[in-house]
């Protein structure tokens, strides 16, 4: 059995872990948006 606070440490990590990804998934949508606004542009 874990102690509840290794629990939410282990919970806590893993939110952590998520929350990166998501923040670099919105990061290359909106470097995306931007590159085909320009090559837009540009054409």
């Amino acid at each position: 059995m874990y102690t509840s606070s290794a629990v939410s440490a282990r919970i806590l990590t893993g939110e952590i872990i998520v929350t990166k990804q998501t923040i670099k998934l919105v990061n290359t949508n909106i470097f995306i948006r931007i590159l085909s606004k320009f090559f837009a542009r540009s054409l």
